[in-house]
C-alpha cells in the first residue's frame, strides 16, 4: 500500500525500484528463516532442514514467474523492479543453494523412509530448479532488454541442475547400497560408476531427442557431448571396475542409446539451411 501511494512521488524511479525488490526480499528471507528455523527444531533428519529454508523463496520465484504477464499493479508498472531487480538475487541464491546442498549432507528422510526423487530434498530441488526455468521463460522479454543473451544464464544453469541431478544419484546409491557417504567411497564403488554412466546416456539421448522436436543444435550438441563423456568414461573409468556385471550392464546400456540416438536423432541443420530448405519448398 505505502509503495502504491509512492507511485505518483516525486522520489526517483530507482529508489522506488529497489523499495519494489527489497520488499520481495525480505519475505523470501523471512518466509526461509520461519520455516526453515522451524523445520529444525524438529527431530528429522537434515533433508527436511536443507528443504525447508529453500523451498519458500523458491516458491517466491515461481509466484513472480506466474504473474509475470499480469496486467494488474505492481506488474504493469513495475516489471522490471520485480521480475529483474527483485527475482535475479532470489534465482541466484536458490542456485548456489542447489550446487552446495549436494555437499552438506546425505539427504536423510527420516523419520520416513528415503526413497529416490521422492525424498524432500530431491522434491525441493526440483522445485527450485522448475522455479528458476520458469522464471527465465516468463520474463525473457525483460532479462535479455536488460542483461542481453541469455545463453550464459542458460548454460549456467543447466550446469547447476547437472551438479544437483548428479548429487541425487549419489545419494541414491548410499541409501540404497549402504556405500559411505564420502565422495571417494561413492565413486569407488562398481554400481556409483553404472549408475552414472546410465543416467548420463539417458540424460544425452533424452537431450538430443528433444533437440530434435526443437530443431535446436545447442542442445543436441549438449546431449552430444554428453553421450562422448560417457563413451570416454566407459573405457577410462569403467574398463577399469572390478565388477563384471556392473561393466557389462554399462556398455550394454550406453551400446543401445546410442543406436537410438543414430537412429531417431540426427544432428538439426543450421538456422540458415532451415530458411533455405523452408524457401525451396
Amino acid at each position: 500500500v505505502c509503495l502504491r501511494a509512492l507511485d505518483h512521488s516525486r522520489l526517483d524511479r530507482s529508489l522506488l525500484t529497489l523499495g519494489h525488490a527489497a520488499g520481495v526480499w525480505v519475505v523470501a528471507f523471512a518466509l526461509s528463516q520461519e520455516i526453515g528455523q522451524r523445520v529444525a527444531s524438529l527431530v528429522v533428519g537434515e533433508g527436511w532442514q536443507l528443504a525447508a529454508f529453500a523451498l519458500p523463496p523458491a516458491l517466491v520465484l515461481a509466484l513472480l514467474a506466474q504473474r509475470a504477464r499480469s496486467d494488474r499493479w505492481p506488474l504493469t508498472h513495475w516489471r522490471s523492479a520485480y521480475l529483474l531487480w527483485a527475482a535475479a538475487p532470489v534465482a541466484g541464491a536458490l542456485a548456489l543453494w542447489s550446487a552446495a546442498a549436494q555437499t552438506v549432507g546425505n539427504g536423510d528422510a527420516s523419520p520416513l523412509r528415503y526413497v529416490p526423487l521422492l525424498n524432500p530434498l530431491d522434491v525441493v530441488l526440483i522445485i527450485t530448479l522448475g522455479a528458476i526455468a520458469w522464471w527465465l521463460q516468463r520474463a525473457a522479454d525483460v532479462l535479455e532488454r536488460n542483461a542481453g543473451s541469455l545463453v550464459r544464464l542458460q548454460a549456467a544453469i543447466a550446469a547447476t541442475a547437472f551438479i544437483a541431478f548428479n548429487g541425487m544419484l549419489l545419494r541414491a546409491v548410499h541409501h540404497t547400497t549402504g556405500v559411505a557417504w564420502n565422495l571417494s567411497d561413492l565413486l569407488a564403488s562398481d554400481t556409483t560408476q553404472a549408475t552414472l554412466s546410465l543416467c548420463w546416456a539417458v540424460l544425452g539421448l533424452g537431450l538430443m531427442l528433444l533437440a530434435g522436436r526443437r530443431v535446436s543444435r545447442m542442445m543436441w550438441l549438449a546431449g552430444a557431448g554428453l553421450m562422448g563423456a560417457v563413451v570416454i568414461k566407459l573405457f577410462l573409468v569403467d574398463m577399469a571396475a572390478s565388477g563384471a556385471l556392473a561393466r557389462i550392464v554399462s556398455f550394454i546400456g550406453a551400446g543401445l542409446l546410442l543406436l537410438i540416438v543414430g537412429y531417431f536423432s540426427p544432428l538439426p541443420p543450421k538456422r540458415g539451411e532451415n530458411e533455405a530448405m523452408a524457401a525451396g519448398t
